[in-house]
């Protein structure tokens, strides 16, 4: 069993530690709406405002609350500081909130203190603060639209009813290739289960490649996003009290804290030694109360240290089960893909296919050469010489030579450049055909058929088995009575085989005809198997592979043309036989009337009786045409006696009145004229 082991390597960006805010980018996530709306105007001057914040917040975070939320004075304070800086006072304002900041009532009126009015730059920070303000805030909630189309599952079911299995080995790796890049190995696995030995064991093992690829791209990519998810939700856990910039803040301050805790303690043992007097109790005060916000800082710290320990170890640990987790995947996911090419077939050994000879062959058709390729080993006088041993054949209407020769070498012929030697090869069914010998009756036996029944018994003796075997005697057995050869003759038994081949005597049919219907049916037989081998089909085509588009299509013209013609003798033939000549009426239908006259003379009764000319009987017309025979003999006989005469005028007014009696007499009368109309019209 293949085991495969695909390290996961996460990205870059996932192995950074979180990047800690700076504090004027935590000041505007922390803030309300309308200190954010003002501090956003202050951008462009962040390179000079930014030292001021981490002063205040410096000096201001031991009075905040633990959980790090800025009070709206503080705002207030950062907005007169940032007042006095574009004035210019700024370290007057800052003395002053000192002085006060001892006194609460002091504090408060400092803060209500008026600001002058009339300097440009505060009223140019007044009028931005009003445009802030007046868009603060307003977020519009905007409905989220429903998908109008949303991606559906392919019914993998419905697919299988519809095409059926499939045995192009392109249509199948093109299939499971979709299917690996959308993600869906179940029908990857389906897939390959139910259409089995299609696949060869190249085409397998170039399929797990690209799975493996395809399966590590992904999981990679989706290792990424759960990474960069469990980084987002460390970062949002993170305490809001405590950031990157506020512990090194912190541990400044006690740094700071502790060397002046140092200088002091030093400096009262040195004041203990001299004698000199000891400090006051507000001294000691300020130094009791520096002691404990030294200790609750260092207490804040040791909180926050240990809270980012556990956090970092907790997601570090998530993430490493992630890894895990994917690596696991992919190795279960290619060990799937492999066992279903295993299932399919196209791992196993050739030894344990169970259906290796039931593999369907497909052939790419721009790979097919319409020419069969000549032996390597043949020379061109070869293959000449079984061209003219072909056309021989041919020219002698030999035709089992030539099917013999057209199916045994059929490589060595060359019939691009001889038309008309195929042509006339063609034509030799039809030929033999016309040879067919006319049926006789039995009694009448003629020389030919006693020479070919002769013909027959001597191919009956050629081809018979034993033929001559009795003839033949053996030195030892020379000297033995005749009787005793004839009785040991009569006791040998024939095989099946013999008996068989002595029950169908082959005789070959005459070059030339004339043809039985047993010989025809021979000629059949090997026509046909021959004209169906695959190569004899391509060696006929070659020359129509060499004709161009030109030579195809006046050849289309000519064919199409004879086709039409006997189309239209058939359909002549067909109404002369009941009775109409199409010849006698035009074929040109330039002058062909509409629908609408056909409706009028229809209304007007002109079309009740069908014109006589096209319900006439045969009898009719052999009428018609006794009748011109006697106009005929009467114009030839009048030509002639004009010489005689007025003697002959009489004798020829009494002829025409005995025709036109007996023409009368042939006609039918009025009434049998309407009865044939009215059979011509139901």
């Amino acid at each position: 069993m293949i085991r495969v082991v695909m390290p996961i390597i996460p990205t870059p960006e996932a192995l950074c530690p979180p990047r800690a805010p700076v504090v004027y980018e935590e000041i505007l996530r922390r803030a309300n709406v309308t200190d954010v709306n003002y501090l956003t105007s202050l951008r462009s001057k962040a390179d000079d405002i930014l030292p001021l914040l981490f002063d205040i917040a410096r000096d201001q975070g031991r009075e905040i609350s633990p959980g790090m939320t800025f009070k709206p004075q503080q705002f207030e304070q950062l907005k007169r500081l940032h007042d006095a800086y574009l004035r210019g006072e700024l370290q007057a304002q800052l003395e002053r909130e000192k002085q006060a900041h001892g006194d609460p009532a002091e504090a408060h009126a400092a803060a209500a203190e008026l600001e002058p009015v009339g300097s440009p730059e505060s009223l140019e920070d007044a009028r931005l603060a009003r445009i802030v303000a007046k868009h603060s805030g307003k977020q519009t909630a905007r409905r989220a639209l429903p998908a109008l189309r949303s991606s559906v599952p392919p019914a993998f079911h419905l697919i299988d009813d519809l095409y059926g299995p499939i045995y192009d080995k392109k249509v199948l790796l093109k299939q499971v290739h979709f299917f690996l890049e959308q993600g869906n190995y179940e029908a990857v696995r389906k897939v390959l289960r139910e259409n089995r030995n299609v696949l060869c064991m190249e085409d397998a093992k170039k399929l797990l490649e690209f799975a493996a690829s395809v399966i590590e791209a992904q999981e990679k990519a989706a290792l990424a996003r759960r990474i960069e998810g469990a980084w987002d939700a460390y970062r949002r856990a993170l305490p809001a009290s405590f950031t990157h910039h506020d512990a090194e803040n912190l541990q400044a301050q006690l740094a700071r804290l502790s060397s002046l805790a140092a200088s002091g303690a030093s400096r009262e043992v040195e004041g203990a030694d001299t004698g000199l007097p000891t400090t006051s109790r507000r001294e000691k005060r300020e130094r009791q109360a520096d002691k404990r916000k030294r200790r609750e800082a260092e207490a804040a710290v040791r909180t926050q240290a240990h809270l980012l320990k556990r956090l970092y170890e907790k997601t570090t640990a998530e993430i490493r089960d992630l890894q895990q987790e994917a690596g696991l995947r992919v190795r279960a996911l290619y060990h799937s893909i492999h066992k279903a090419l295993w299932e399919h077939g196209a791992l196993k050994p050739y030894e344990k296919r169970p259906g290796k000879n039931k593999q369907r062959a497909t052939l790419d058709v721009g790979d097919v050469s319409p020419y069969l390729k000549p032996p390597p080993e043949a020379t061109r006088l070869e293959r000449l010489e079984a061209t003219e041993a072909f056309a021989r054949a041919v020219e002698n209407e030999d035709w089992m030579t030539a099917c013999k020769i057209l199916r045994t070498k059929t490589r060595l012929l060359m019939f691009k450049s001889r038309h008309k030697l195929l042509a006339r090869f063609l034509e030799l069914y039809q030929v033999v055909h016309a040879k067919a010998k006319k049926t006789q009756p039995v009694a009448e036996t003629t020389d030919a058929a006693r020479e070919a029944g002769d013909g027959d018994l001597g191919s009956e003796a050629r081809h018979e088995p034993n033929a001559g075997s009795g003839d033949r005697t053996h030195p030892e057995t020379q000297g033995k009575p005749a009787a005793e050869g004839e009785a040991g003759a009569k006791r040998k038994r024939l095989t099946r085989r013999e008996k068989n081949a002595l029950k169908r005597p082959f005789t070959k049919p005459p070059v030339g005809g004339p043809y039985s219907e047993k010989d025809l049916n021979f000629f059949r037989k090997v026509w046909w198997t021959t004209l169906r081998k695959p190569t004899v089909v391509m060696k006929l085509l070659e020359p129509v592979a060499e004709w161009g588009d030109a030579e195809a299509k006046n050849l289309y013209r000519v064919q199409l043309a004879e086709y039409r013609e006997r189309k239209r003798q058939r359909n002549l033939q067909f109404w002369r036989d009941r009775g109409i000549d199409l010849t006698k009426y035009t074929m040109d239908f330039g002058d062909a009337k509409g629908l609408d006259w056909l409706r009028q003379k229809q209304a007007e009764g002109a079309l009740d009786a069908p014109p006589p000319t096209l319900c006439k009987t045969k009898k009719q017309l052999e009428e018609e045409e006794q009748q011109e025979r006697l106009a005929q003999d009467r114009e030839r006989r009048a030509e002639e006696a004009d010489g005689g005469g007025d003697e002959t005028e009489q004798p020829k007014k009494e002829e025409e009145m005995r025709e036109r009696d007996a023409t009368q007499a042939v006609l039918p009368g009025t009434e049998a004229k309407q009865n044939a109309e009215a059979q011509c019209r139901a």
